[in-house]
């Protein structure tokens, strides 16, 4: 064997060994940096999603407060009607006082005219009586004026 044989006999197999490691080199270096682009990818999907999600909770939360606007507006409404309803209410009393106070003028008037009235009968009473007395007096005068008068 040659020194040259040799040395191919020795350096094939070594040149093998060499390749193949390169080659695996080579292919791990492609698989680390199509994990790399992976990963690279997966961050860019996880930003969008994260970017999406972000938009979504803004979203959320601008129908949240449209929602807290709508109920305050609607707490508001409501409160100018109870005070509507609350001053109306307060008319609505001072009225009816007004009414009760004027119905009482009118029985205090009423009340009135009848103890007026009574009055009248009252002494139409008693001048009816007078006279039926006075008549019943006459008449028991005369009657005894004529019982005496037989007698004497």
């Amino acid at each position: 064997m040659t020194s040259t044989q040799f040395y191919v006999a020795i350096g094939l197999p070594i040149f093998s060994i060499l390749l193949v490691w390169l080659g695996s080199t080579v292919a791990n270096n492609r698989a680390i940096g199509a994990l790399g682009q992976r990963i690279d990818d997966m961050g860019a999907r996880l930003d969008q999603r994260i970017g999406d999600m972000g938009k979504r909770i803004d979203d959320m939360g601008k129908r949240v407060d449209d929602m807290g606007a709508r109920l305050d507006q609607r707490i508001d409404d409501m409160g100018k009607r109870v005070d509507d309803m609350g001053a109306r209410l307060d008319q609505r009393i001072d009225d009816m006082g007004k009414r009760i106070d004027d119905l009482r003028s009118e029985m205090r008037t009423g009340f009135a005219t009848v103890n007026e009235r009574l009055d009248r009968v009252e002494t139409r009473f008693d001048r009816i009586e007078d006279e039926v007395r006075k008549e019943h007096e006459s008449r028991l005068s005369r009657l005894e004026a004529r019982v005496f008068a037989r007698t004497a």
